[in-house]
């Protein structure tokens, strides 16, 4: 079983994935405070559910015929590149985008150079307005990066 472990953001990685907070509409910065209290409880099921789809042979495949991403590259370190703190009027919740970033296995020497991203896995987190509950939707949006 590959355990997937979340790491600091590398010096290597894109100035776009340096750990950037964002926030998105009238509540945005709202949502941002509602979230902070949970994020080491978010984090700790992020990483849950990242060790989960990394071990899933449906979804992370065991051989490069079957597709992408493929378990054997991966490496089983990731960082959270950016997250996106979400609310609206109109809404009764948040929404907490989670932009992650995981690492592949050292294969090629510019990858010390250009960094060693391999698989973008984006976890959408709903919460209520009072911050007391969170759910993460099902699964992930998934990206070769």
């Amino acid at each position: 079983m590959l355990t997937m472990t979340r790491i600091p953001v590398p010096a290597w990685a894109p100035a776009h994935a340096q750990q950037v907070r964002k926030t998105h509409g009238d509540l945005g910065e709202q949502a941002r405070a509602v979230v902070a209290p949970l994020l080491s409880k978010i984090y700790a099921e992020l990483e849950r559910r990242v060790t989960e789809f990394a071990n899933d042979p449906d979804q992370c495949f065991l051989d490069e015929s079957e597709g992408f991403p493929v378990q054997e590259r991966l490496d089983g370190q990731y960082y959270v590149g950016a997250e996106t703190y979400e609310g609206h009027a109109a809404d009764q919740f948040f929404r907490l985008w989670l932009e992650v970033r995981c690492l592949e296995k050292p294969w090629h020497p510019n990858q010390e150079r250009d960094g060693y991203d391999y698989l973008g896995l984006e976890a959408i987190i709903t919460l209520n307005r009072q911050g007391t509950t969170f759910e993460f939707d099902e699964g992930f949006n998934t990206s070769c990066i």
